[in-house]
This record gives C-alpha cells, structure tokens and sequence, in this order.
C-alpha cells in the first residue's frame, strides 16, 4: 500500500516537472528559439530520472518494501504500479506539446487563415 502511495505521488512530481519542461519550451519557442527534438528529448529523459532518483532509491524501498530492500533501483523503478496512469500522463504531455504557440518558427511559413465568405 505504501508503494502504490509512493508511486501516485512519482506519477504527480513527474507531472510538474514535465509541466517545467513545456514552460521552458514555450519560452523558448515564444523567444524565437528553435527546439529541437533531441533538446526536447533529453530535457524529458531528465525530468523522468530525477523522479526516479527521488522516488526509487534503497532508503526509499527500506520503508515502503522492506522484504524488497535487496533489489536494485532499476528493478523498483520497472516494477512500480500505476504505469497506466503514468502512460496517460506521458500522452497527455506529448498532446500538450502539439498545440502550436504564437510566435513558434515551425508554423510561420503556413498560409494566413482567411475569413469565411459571407
């Protein structure tokens, strides 16, 4: 029970900081700055390990799993519950992510929209 707990809680801490990685792209892309996919993968990857880092470490399994203390980090961290809620929030960041922005170079060249005809 505690290791769901600490799990729901990675699955929300992963959600802010994903939240700081689309502020951070958003700032750039508003700046005029490009975002290259490798910019925006790697920023990703580490917001996902430092929750891994918080979350899923021996001290962290001596309380919560103590008959799982022997295990490594890396075990806990694949064998942690609400991975469909985590595979939700991953989707969702990735929809977030979509949304064009005012000012984002990628969608400068496509043509103006133009007004209904009456």
């Amino acid at each position: 029970m505690l290791a769901d707990g600490r799990d729901l809680v990675a699955i929300i801490a992963l959600e802010k900081r994903l939240g700081v990685v689309r502020e951070r792209v958003a700032e750039r892309i508003i700046s005029g700055e490009t975002v290259s996919p490798q910019d925006l993968a790697i920023a990703e990857q580490e917001a996902q390990a430092s929750v891994k880092r918080d979350f899923f470490t021996a001290a962290v399994r001596q309380v919560i799993k103590p008959t799982q203390a022997g295990i490594s980090d890396d075990q806990d961290h694949d064998h942690r519950g609400q991975r469909l809620a985590e595979h939700a929030l991953w989707f969702s960041h990735r929809g977030l992510l979509a949304i064009p922005l005012v000012g984002d170079p990628a969608f400068a060249a496509t043509a103006p929209m133009t007004e209904a005809a009456p």
